[in-house]
């Protein structure tokens, strides 16, 4: 009886696990103050037939990146103002945690 409750368990434990998993391959950190650009950015990396995904709320960093580490989403894009100023954001590997400039 035993065995079956934990064939249950494990089970389920695979399936909340696969849950987690997505298809997105790059992760748009939100920011309030850069918001309107990061938009666009999601708007013309779809077009582009990216498998782009926006974080729902402006939030801590480490937040954010931890919601991308746990789906297993390979890139962050990151623009802050002074990205923004110098019309470049920042794309994180988040498996090697090395940062490229990109321009917009």
């Amino acid at each position: 009886m035993w065995i079956t409750r934990f064939e249950d368990y494990l089970f389920e434990k695979m399936d909340m696990e696969n849950e987690a998993k997505t298809t997105s391959e790059y992760l748009i950190i939100n920011f309030e103050q850069t918001i309107q650009e990061s938009l666009k950015l999601y708007n013309n990396l779809s077009k582009e037939s990216k498998k782009v995904e926006f974080y729902p709320e402006s939030d801590k960093l480490k937040k954010q990146f931890k919601y991308a580490d746990n789906k297993n989403i390979k890139y962050c894009i990151i623009l802050w103002e002074q990205e923004k100023e110098k019309w470049i954001y920042i794309l994180k590997n988040m498996q090697t945690w090395e940062n490229e400039e990109i321009n917009l």
